[in-house]
């Protein structure tokens, strides 16, 4: 993803720098203006000395250099010009589209890779809002409401004790509705968060599994890297031998000492996860210091009239 995303910035400040090149070039091709910009050059560079040498002579020339400014705008507009366009229009205006504004990395490279995650997501639509809730659908709406409110509230933090949040419910009981929920709020809130299915994630674990040793790093970079891991449906993927246990306990460990947060979705109970992936994944993703294990108790929301 690191590459992706630094490939995209590239080629957003080249476009911007290519096409102010090609319009400076244009305007000095008119024997007017470049005679203009040339004499505006040197009382700039006169202007920054005596403005360094805190000279009396600086207020003289910042005026007549805001004159010679004035000129080389009118002058451009008969060419359908302006100064702004011989000066890069980068896509993002804080960081110059470097990616990094005031040392730090930029929304906007936070944003490409919250879209990188969402495509790798495999979503053909945009995932739910907590906005299109409807809690009358609900056997118990006060419940399912209180609910709702604690995981948005959740979402908007960028730290909290509860590092893993395990969904436990049957089917069609509005597990996938509300991971989706927390999925957009969570994006909306710069978070860094990669959503996946136990059937995708298997699949993930296979090509780790079979995958020279020099390429292991790269097929779980984004897994174990994301500020948030939601895995949906957790218990319908295939089990396979050697992989799908040992790759999620790796999964959920790292991320657990490097203080990530995994949301999980099941139809599985206590228990019955315990049977399926053993003492040492359940000791992960059911522990009351640092996981939340909420109860989905309703009808199957699809067979409701």
């Amino acid at each position: 993803m690191k590459q992706e995303i630094k490939d995209i910035l590239r080629e957003r400040r080249e476009s911007a720098e290519l096409v102010a090149r090609k319009n400076l070039a244009y305007a000095l091709s008119f024997p007017e203006f470049k005679k203009l910009y040339e004499e505006e050059r040197e009382v700039m560079i006169e202007l920054a000395r005596a403005l360094a040498l805190d000279s009396s002579g600086a207020k003289a020339l910042k005026k007549k250099h805001s004159s010679l400014l004035e000129v080389e705008e009118a002058y451009l507009k008969t060419k359908e010009l302006t100064l702004g366009d011989l000066k890069p229009k980068y896509f993002c205006s804080k960081c110059d589209d470097t990616g990094i504004f005031n040392g730090r990395e930029c929304d906007c490279a936070r944003k490409l890779k919250n879209d990188y995650l969402l495509k790798q997501s495999g979503f053909s639509r945009a995932p739910r809002a907590f906005e299109e809730s409807n809690f009358s659908i609900f056997d118990d709406p006060k419940y399912f409401t209180s609910l709702y409110e604690k995981m948005k509230d959740w979402t908007q933090k960028r730290s909290s004790k509860i590092k893993n949040i395990v969904l436990c419910g049957n089917t069609g009981t509005g597990k996938t509705f509300l991971l989706e929920c927390m999925l957009t709020e969570l994006i909306k809130n710069g978070r860094l968060t990669l959503y996946t299915t136990a059937f995708n994630l298997g699949q993930i674990f296979l090509k780790y599994h079979v995958a020279p040793e020099d390429k292991k790093q790269s097929v779980l970079e984004n897994v174990l890297s994301c500020e948030v891991l939601i895995i949906d449906d957790l218990g319908s993927e295939p089990m396979l031998r050697n992989v799908t246990e040992e790759y999620l306990y790796l999964t959920l460990n790292e991320r657990l000492t490097s203080g990530l947060s995994t949301i999980i979705s099941t139809n599985l109970t206590p228990e019955e996860l315990k049977d399926r992936y053993g003492e040492r994944v359940f000791s992960r993703l059911i522990n009351k210091n640092q996981n939340l294990l909420l109860k989905f108790e309703n009808r199957d929301l699809r067979l409701k009239p």
